[in-house]
């Protein structure tokens, strides 16, 4: 059986932060306060969005295009970054 795109998004969060939780025992939330809470949650929402897109493309274009456009992202990044 195929798993969905937001089923692999949510188990790459989960083990992520299953990693981080020692992370968060010794150092507590402190570090992750903030006063801009509004455009944190739009940045979750946003990259919430952007990883189950990764995974629904994943799926529908062959590997080896999926690959070449994913070796271009650091161009973009790039090009974007020196624009701002």
């Amino acid at each position: 059986d195929k798993m969905e795109p937001v089923q692999i998004s949510f188990f790459r969060v989960l083990f992520g932060f299953v990693v981080l939780v020692p992370v968060f025992l010794c150092h507590g939330w402190g570090p992750l306060r903030t006063r801009r809470l509004g455009l944190h949650a739009l940045r979750g929402l946003l990259n919430a969005g952007a990883m189950i897109s990764l995974f629904i493309a994943l799926g529908l274009i062959p590997l080896a295009k999926f690959a070449a456009l994913d070796f271009t992202v650091p161009l973009f990044v790039t090009v974007v970054s020196l624009s701002l």
